[in-house]
């Protein structure tokens, strides 16, 4: 009997020392993620910060995702011109789930910006959009970016999504005058 507590004793012991191992690795790879602004305050988790995004993004609340949206590219796309052009083609469903595949530093131009590249923290989500009275649904991947900007997350139009709201016309076809 005295024997099997020992056993017993070891396993219990190594599970917590593994558990604790474990621990110390997830505060540890949540420490590295969160960002520091110029003032060295940490800015948060940028990972938590770009999941909202999305979900404001996927929701169709592109007033409220406007307002973390990087300010050089605020300055440039107002908040009226960002919200029409958005929901000009609105996001049909809503999301069903969300899941982080990857996140990882890298240097990105900010369209309307700097053209120095800055170190942002890119994330890769996998989205599950769902059209329940159509009873489909839709899985796609996507990688959004973070910056640090004016002691806050804030998070990027790529160039491409940055010309069609400069554009000024949400990128539809200028129309053309009956002859």
């Amino acid at each position: 009997m005295e024997a099997r507590l020992r056993i017993s004793s070891a396993h219990r012991w190594a599970f917590f020392t593994a558990l604790a191992a474990v621990a110390a690795g997830a505060a540890l790879a949540t420490v590295s993620v969160a960002g520091l602004s110029e003032s060295g305050r940490t800015l948060g988790d940028p990972v938590v910060f770009l999941k909202g995004v999305v979900r404001q993004i996927a929701a169709n609340d592109y007033a409220r995702a406007w307002q973390t949206l990087a300010p050089a590219q605020q300055r440039l796309v107002p908040q009226p011109e960002y919200v029409r052009c958005e929901s000009a083609s609105p996001i049909p469903g809503r999301l069903a789930w969300i899941q982080v595949v990857r996140a990882f530093k890298e240097p990105v131009t900010v369209a309307g910006a700097n053209p120095e590249p800055v170190v942002a923290t890119a994330v890769t989500f996998r989205l599950k959009i769902s059209e329940p009275l159509l009873h489909d649904s839709v899985v796609l991947t996507h990688t959004v970016h973070a910056v640090p900007a004016e002691g806050r997350w804030a998070w990027i139009l790529p160039p491409d999504r940055f010309q069609l709201h400069r554009s000024g016309s949400c990128g539809a076809r200028p129309a053309t005058a009956p002859s």
